[in-house]
């Protein structure tokens, strides 16, 4: 089996390395979160699918998987979202989500865009943002990810190849945790970052049948090729990333 990595959550309500074997310097390392549990989703789709990945070998074997759970707290995501960042050094970052919008609707959407401000719900500790803001600085109100989606859904209206699961575009994350983490990474790097919505589990798709769209997307964004300069970073080489200034 190819390789992965697992992390310990650890979970707050304070507000507030990359592997030096060889085989791995040729693989480009992706970074997969899922939430945990919060109201109605006891169960997280989003981690439950996360967690199957690491069953896929035809991720594993193209990839250096890492999986993260994150806690649905805003300042957990403001903290550890960085430092995984820096910790793991990733060539892709895939933050996932559950929405009960596409519950039975046969998809999981892509997200095209976060904000800046309007995070007004409260996290399972009870807190909210200072007014709202994702950044004490506030920082830019609208990101978006780099990576072109109307090529990654391209094809078969967005089928997610051997997925019962087609793949749609989205504009509106939320304005939850879904969109306040993936804001947090976009300021980090838009050409890396993307973030998945997925419906509720058993409504009707199993873990397994949801990890394996999510996979899907995955191997699409890396692509077949990728590059490796001569102190062996991986560089990600797809159609699939617009290098857009």
């Amino acid at each position: 089996m190819g390789d992965y990595r697992d992390a310990e959550e650890n979970c707050s309500c304070d507000v507030g390395m990359a592997s030096s074997s060889l085989d791995l310097k040729s693989k480009p390392r992706v970074l997969v979160t899922g939430f945990g549990p919060f109201g109605e989703h006891t169960i997280n789709a989003s981690w439950e699918a996360a967690q199957e990945l690491k069953l896929f070998t035809d991720l594993t074997d193209a990839v250096d998987l890492i999986v993260e759970r994150i806690p649905v707290v805003y300042s957990d995501v403001s903290s550890t979202v960085p430092s995984l960042w820096e910790k793991y050094s990733p060539d892709l970052v895939i933050h996932c989500g559950v929405s009960a919008f596409i519950a039975w609707k046969n998809i999981i959407q892509v997200e095209r865009k976060a904000h800046s401000f309007g995070y007004q719900r409260p996290d399972v500790c009870a807190a909210v943002p200072v007014n709202g803001w994702c950044r004490e600085d506030h920082g830019e109100q609208c990101l978006r990810t780099l990576i072109d989606l109307e090529t990654l859904v391209a094809g078969e209206e967005g089928r997610c190849e051997d997925s019962v699961l087609s793949c749609q575009i989205s504009d509106d994350a939320g304005r939850y945790l879904c969109e306040f983490i993936y804001y947090t990474s976009l300021t980090i790097d838009p050409t890396r970052t993307l973030f998945i919505h997925v419906p509720p589990l058993y409504k009707p798709f199993s873990p397994r049948e949801i990890g394996r769209a999510v996979k899907n997307v995955i191997l699409k964004v890396v692509g077949k090729n990728t590059a490796v300069d001569a102190n062996g970073n991986v560089a990600v080489a797809t159609a699939a990333v617009a290098a857009r200034n």
